[in-house]
């Protein structure tokens, strides 16, 4: 999604406007998501703001805005009346259906930025099983408020689907090289990064491999 500060005063309003033609009908839409959301019926949530993001475009645009409010926003509609109005019901909005932001945002990426299931959180867990002597991590990802992923491998399995992710993103850097494709700058800053902070977790991991200690594996088997 755009920054706030990207736009004009105009192209928000003309959100707005796109917005509040179906207003009633959106909000009665979002409403029914809430209840949705509240009973754990997390899939009807994501495929109805798919459909939504695609029938009415401008009006899903606002709905963004309205749940990503922030200083530059405001300064933008500001001064006049028509601003005013629709920063108040971008207010709202914001206050009635924050809880919708997870499954909003991912379905906005889906739809407007051809994502599959783009993943918006994740976490992990460090473990130990004895009696094989086996580092373990547990790894869950989410798109939204929908569960995408969750497992328990050893450290050695963890590393194998690092390094296919890693080979993928190798692959279609090279991709973008041949083909003289450009990048946006914005994610070109964000590669530069996090691959530098992934040079620094290897050699992390270079460093407690020299510490770690084996044992025969006929010594963990009953």
């Amino acid at each position: 999604m755009s920054n706030p500060s990207e736009e004009t005063a105009e192209q928000l309003i003309q959100y707005y406007e796109q917005y509040e033609q179906l207003e009633g009908t959106i909000q009665n839409l979002l409403d029914d998501l809430l209840r949705a959301r509240i009973s754990g019926n997390d899939t009807k949530v994501r495929q109805e703001l798919r459909s939504l993001a695609r029938s009415e475009r401008d009006a899903y645009r606002f709905l963004m805005y309205s749940m990503n409010l922030d200083n530059s926003y405001e300064e933008l509609l500001r001064g006049d009346s028509e601003g005013e109005e629709v920063l108040e019901t971008a207010q709202n909005i914001n206050q009635k259906y924050s809880r919708l932001l997870p499954s909003l945002s991912a379905a906005y990426l889906e739809v407007f930025g051809e994502r599959l299931n783009p993943i918006t959180s994740y976490d992990y867990e460090p473990g130990y099983r004895s009696e094989y002597a086996e580092p373990m991590i547990y790894f869950e990802a989410s798109t939204g408020d929908l569960d995408l992923f969750e497992t328990r491998v050893s450290s050695s399995v963890g590393l194998h689907l690092s390094r296919s992710i890693i080979e993928g993103i190798n692959e279609t850097l090279s991709t973008v090289i041949e083909n003289d494709f450009l990048i946006d700058e914005s994610e070109y800053e964000n590669l530069v990064e996090v691959n530098e902070d992934i040079k620094e977790k290897v050699e992390e991991i270079d460093d407690k491999m020299e510490s770690l200690e084996t044992v025969s594996p006929q010594t963990n088997v009953d």
